[in-house]
């Protein structure tokens, strides 16, 4: 739509939110994910029913969290120590938050949307400086990795929504509300911060044009990963890639007339 300018643009964009937007989110996740592997083990110090007319004291509780093994499916090495008991309270309890942060450190390196990142940026640096060319079978096998992964990134959301009950497996007033934060806060959003960074013209426009493109499909994949409401994810995915086409051509249409 607007040049080469837009494209280099982009380029930059998607390496800045490669290298460092996406690490610091999913360090968040990993964060949240370890948290409530360990908070929930913690009460107020009283014996809690199970529902099934049996307690559980607190020492129970530290016992069931210590240590909790790393496996395939994402579970978090967590190192929690509990101090002896002091007057029946749960004042003893601590966290050994290095442990806690060594684990999600280790996590998060072996992530390969961090790692994958980091090496392209560097390969990227260093080709570009010394006019190193990659051969062309290690290029094309890159691409078919590349393109795969997307395909199947659309095949698993299929599958989830597949084995729903409904179309919309949120419902009718969540999938509502994610469109219009899609296609209506995001492009206000994008004019509010364009407006105050003072960008004009066909800066404006494309920024614009940003803020109102469909969810990418990696969120989906972490809110799966990571229990985020993937039922909200892949409504907001699939509609919203649907719904996009009209609504950039009319954002588009807009725009220019302005």
């Amino acid at each position: 739509m607007y040049g080469k300018w837009a494209q280099d643009l982009i380029v930059q964009i998607a390496v800045v939110q490669s290298i460092v937007w996406f690490p610091l989110l999913l360090l968040a996740f990993e964060l949240r994910k370890a948290w409530t592997v360990v908070v929930p083990s913690f009460g107020s110090g009283n014996d809690e029913d199970d529902g099934c007319g049996s307690t559980t004291s607190d020492e129970d509780r530290a016992r069931r969290v210590e240590p909790v093994s790393s496996s395939e499916k994402g579970e978090v090495d967590m190192d929690v120590e509990a101090a002896p008991p002091s007057g029946g309270g749960g004042g003893g309890r601590r966290i050994r938050v290095w442990a806690m942060a060594r684990t999600v450190g280790l996590k998060l390196a072996r992530n390969p949307n961090v790692y994958a990142s980091v090496l392209g940026v560097a390969w990227a640096c260093v080709a570009y400086r010394w006019r190193i060319g990659m051969p062309r079978i290690v290029t094309g096998s890159l691409q078919v990795m590349s393109r795969t992964g997307t395909g199947m990134s659309m095949f698993s959301m299929g599958l989830f929504m597949g084995q729903q009950e409904r179309i919309v497996a949120c419902g009718a007033g969540p999938a509502a509300l994610g469109m219009a934060l899609r296609f209506v806060a995001g492009p206000l959003a994008a004019l509010a911060g364009a407006a105050a960074l003072g960008l004009r013209g066909d800066v404006l426009r494309f920024a614009i044009i940003q803020a109102a493109l469909p969810q990418a499909i990696a969120s989906f994949v972490w809110a799966k990963e990571y229990g985020l409401h993937a039922d909200v994810l892949s409504t907001a995915v699939i509609f919203g890639t649907l719904v996009s086409l009209p609504m950039l051509i009319a954002y588009y249409a807009v725009l220019e007339t302005m």
